[in-house]
């Protein structure tokens, strides 16, 4: 028998994992950064079930396996069936820690967040309860091993969780955690408001695009690289204060930036400053689109995303966000897009969720995160 702390490689690592499923052999070995191709086709065969509605791309499956905090070999596992395709993966990802802020209002936590699935064909087999134990294992291994940020709490002494995801709350996959007991922690809202004449003939009428009034100072305009260092800092400072929020690296900007999803051109930025020395241009808010034409099929439109949504805690209040919003919609609206999707924390301290459904946006789906205390 495997303990928390034991090499994943080892050969007694597995043990505790089920050799068969049905009839169907399984083969259990380390997660490896070379497995992108392999886990994508899990997630397609997995998402047809789970999240009919959603693309799962080979990038994002390959960014997972690039994360910073991830050593695949150590934290991932995966299932080999007899044909050599992928039949369920494990992993167990470390979030980083915010940094110190005693202006934030959500309490302050250190995660590892459990991500894996079980393909449609060998569940009902114990599969998926066995992979939840040996990440929850590991996952309190991690936590052991977590020492303090620069200047931050001894990791000990603040709360740690065990993070899973269930696109709604009646899914197979929420069952699954509940009865491991884990806890609904965060409701997460998928919204949609119909644009214009491209609008389905099913869609519910949005009310039209407000016009607002910019506050004095502020300008807007398209993405561009000369902005992006300065739109990841406005984006940590907009969202530092959210929950499960942690701050985005250079580096991991960088690989995010090489999604092939994203939409600069329709992605807008809201400046501030004259652009001299004594007043230098700073980001006051932004909206960053995604694009991806692969989900149109699925759905059966023309609809983008907006990926990120935020106004500087200096700029709170001053009435930017809902003219920044509506200048983002008309610009995809000109596009001729159908419909602008956005993820909405149910519980946002910003009052976010009031202001989306006054600009039209009504809810298509439901998300829950689970956590389980360590």
């Amino acid at each position: 028998m495997h303990t928390p702390y034991s090499d994943p490689a080892s050969a007694g690592a597995f043990s505790n994992l089920p050799l068969r499923a049905g009839t169907t052999s399984l083969h259990w070995r380390p997660l490896r950064k070379t497995d992108a191709t392999l886990l994508h086709r899990l997630h397609q065969a997995a998402g047809r079930i789970d999240h009919p509605h959603a693309r799962h791309e080979r990038a994002a499956v390959a960014l997972l396996l690039d994360e910073p905090n991830f050593v695949p070999r150590r934290d991932g596992i995966i299932a080999i069936g007899p044909g050599g395709a992928a039949l369920a993966y494990g992993a167990c990802v470390r979030e980083n820690p915010p940094a110190p802020d005693s202006d934030r209002t959500i309490p302050v936590h250190r995660e590892i967040r459990l991500d894996g699935t079980v393909h449609p064909q060998i569940r009902g087999h114990g599969i998926g309860h066995a992979l939840l134990t040996w990440q929850k294992d590991r996952g309190r291994a991690l936590l052991a091993l977590t020492s303090p940020p620069a200047g931050g709490p001894d990791p000990t002494d603040t709360p740690a969780l065990l993070t899973t995801f269930a696109h709604t709350p009646s899914s197979a996959a929420a069952r699954l955690y509940s009865a491991a007991g884990h806890t609904p922690v965060r409701s997460w809202l998928r919204m949609r408001r119909p644009l214009g004449t491209m609008a389905p003939a099913s869609a519910v009428p949005a009310p039209p695009i407000p016009e607002r009034p910019l506050p004095t100072g502020i300008q807007l305009r398209p993405f561009s690289l000369r902005y992006s260092e300065l739109t990841r800092i406005a984006l940590n400072d907009a969202f530092r204060d959210h929950w499960g929020f942690t701050p985005i690296s250079r580096r991991d900007w960088r690989r995010q930036g090489r999604d092939g999803t994203f939409a600069s051109r329709i992605s807008l930025l809201a400046l501030a400053g004259r652009g001299t020395r004594r007043d230098p241009r700073r980001v006051a808010g932004f909206v960053l689109s995604q694009v991806n034409r692969k989900e149109w099929v699925l759905h059966g439109e023309r609809f983008s995303k907006f990926d990120a949504i935020g106004v500087t805690r200096a700029w709170r209040g001053t009435g930017l966000a809902t003219p920044l919003i509506a200048a983002a919609l008309r610009a995809h609206e000109a596009r001729g897009f159908s419909s602008v999707e956005l993820d909405v924390d149910a519980d946002n301290p910003s009052g976010a969720l009031a202001m989306y459904t006054r600009l039209g946006f009504t809810e298509r789906d439901r998300s829950v995160s689970y956590g389980l205390s360590a």
